[in-house]
């Protein structure tokens, strides 16, 4: 499966989580509001420490993932967990979609940042590959911010720096502090997972 976010990890106070998701695929060019997308969020972290997969390091450039603990410590941590048998069912998407409203009790989005406008994707200059007559004229007329799903955008996206590409914050509060257990702040991790509807 193809990574759609990058999502980072700001702070963990009891039973909320501060963050941001990334929006990194134009496949799915929006945060999801579902409260599943929170929950599937925290299922596919603790399936990643749980099989060793996250680390500083891994991951497609530029995103690097980023991991404060050495691996074995992300599998102490899981193992150890109050509600590891819960995250088994939730991985194995038993009574997902059920659980999810009783396990995220609160969840806010905020708006998309770092959209790029269409005036600066027509301002890409690349000799490689520069806009043809068509393109630059159309661009010309649009306006505003830059559609995500738009592969000019992403031509445009490509050339920044990851700090640079859209997102949006996120705050997950949870019904139980052991849900977030494994969180832990300035994790980072790229996930194909969008959300279970």
């Amino acid at each position: 499966m193809t990574d759609v976010f990058t999502v980072t990890v700001d702070g963990v106070d009891s039973s909320t989580l501060h963050g941001r998701v990334h929006v990194i695929n134009p496949d799915l060019p929006f945060v999801p509001q579902e409260a599943s997308f929170p929950l599937a969020l925290l299922t596919d972290a603790w399936f990643l420490l749980a099989g060793g997969h996250l680390y500083s390091g891994g991951g497609m450039p530029p995103r690097r993932d980023l991991y404060p603990f050495r691996e074995e410590r992300g599998k102490t941590i899981v193992a150890g967990m109050r509600l590891s048998d819960e995250f088994q069912r939730l991985h194995a998407r038993k009574d997902f979609s059920r659980r999810a409203p009783k396990v995220i009790t609160d969840h806010s989005t905020g708006p998309l940042r770092n959209v790029p406008l269409w005036s600066e994707v027509a301002a890409l200059d690349s000799a490689a590959d520069p806009w043809d007559e068509e393109d630059l004229a159309e661009l010309a007329e649009l306006e505003g911010a830059a559609d995500l799903s738009d592969w000019r955008t992403w031509a445009l996206l490509t050339t920044r720096p990851f700090t640079k590409w859209p997102y949006a914050d996120i705050v997950v509060t949870v019904s139980d502090p052991g849900y977030l257990e494994h969180m832990t702040a300035g994790m980072r991790w790229s996930t194909a997972v969008a959300w279970d509807r």
